[in-house]
């Protein structure tokens, strides 16, 4: 439901989506190398004379419950602090009383951690998100991987779901929100999408995934229109959390209908996926060629073992790297 939860996109110092009108953005921000996947985070710089808030755009949001996650980690060697939370905001645009979790106190540079707050609306109402740096100890502090889902509320005029791609992300549907009868808005070719299920319980973002089987080299694909000659990040997560199932990429660069060998060896590497408990994400960025003017991006799921396994993908980007 949120956009750019991973603060890849940057305009005028703020992460795209990060900027509240109220006052409830309060914070010096940078964009940080040190990240927990992609390419960038978001630095939330400490000040032991008040306390500094990460606010998101504001959003009106349905009756419901709410769960707001992210990942934190220290900038530097000095142990830092955080706290989720979201506050009201009027009709004139002023903030009301903030709601806050409680503290993530010790919070290192050796390693990422995430933090989840629960929340309820008994009632239509907007917010902003707000993430505390608090002046105790007020240290420096990254922000990675950011997320809100819901089960039964929503924005409002989102359906329940933000039904947009992130700002330059040029992947129609690519958390796969939106569904035609049993397959995905713009994945909804049954000739390149085999083997799927909408997914509600194992999801990397927002309120659905793909589950793919391993009963045959199952495909899921969308083509996307690119400019040769521009440089373009390709990411998306995958769960392979089964000995029964494996899985690739087997991307393309197209001139009309030709398929383009470039990239070979990151686009269709000869190495499949290896089980593992947690979400891994597949991102490379690379020049697209001069004659290429869209990019296949598929995915696939193998048979390994006895075949009963299953693959799950979400949160798919493409997305014009500008130096």
């Amino acid at each position: 439901m949120l956009t750019n939860g991973g603060f890849e996109n940057w305009a005028d110092g703020y992460p795209t989506g990060w900027k509240s009108v109220s006052t409830a953005s309060s914070a010096t921000l940078e964009q940080s190398t040190d990240k927990r996947s992609g390419t960038s985070s978001v630095l939330v710089k400490g000040d032991p004379s008040s306390n500094k808030r990460l606010g998101s755009i504001e959003m009106t949001l349905k009756a419901g419950t709410y769960v707001f996650s992210a990942y934190f980690k220290a900038a530097t060697a000095d142990k830092t602090s955080a706290r989720l939370g979201y506050v009201p905001i009027d009709e004139a645009g002023k903030p009301g009383s903030y709601v806050y979790d409680e503290y993530v106190n010790e919070i290192t540079n050796a390693d990422w951690v995430t933090k989840s707050y629960t929340f309820s609306l008994t009632e239509e109402k907007k917010i902003c998100l707000v993430v505390m740096n608090p002046k105790s100890p007020g240290k420096d502090l990254l922000i990675d991987d950011a997320s809100l889902k819901t089960e039964d509320g929503g924005i409002v005029g989102g359906g329940g779901v933000d039904p947009e791609p992130e700002q330059g992300n040029l992947v129609i549907n690519p958390g796969f929100e939106n569904w035609t009868a049993a397959l995905p808005t713009a994945w909804d070719n049954a000739t390149y999408n085999t083997g799927i299920t909408k997914e509600a319980s194992i999801v990397h973002g927002g309120n659905f995934s793909v589950k793919q089987d391993a009963t045959a080299t199952n495909k899921l694909q969308q083509e996307i229109t690119i400019e040769g000659g521009k440089t373009y990040r390709i990411s998306y997560w995958y769960l392979d959390n089964t000995p029964n199932a494996r899985t690739r990429p087997w991307i393309f660069w197209v001139d009309g209908t030709t398929t383009l060998n470039d990239h070979v060896n990151d686009l269709r590497p000869s190495t499949y996926s290896v089980d593992n408990v947690e979400w891994q994400q597949y991102s490379k960025t690379l020049l697209a060629p001069a004659t290429a003017n869209k990019l296949r991006f598929e995915v696939r799921t193998y048979k390994e073992g006895d075949n009963s396994g299953f693959i799950y993908f979400d949160d798919f980007e493409v997305v014009e790297v500008k130096e």
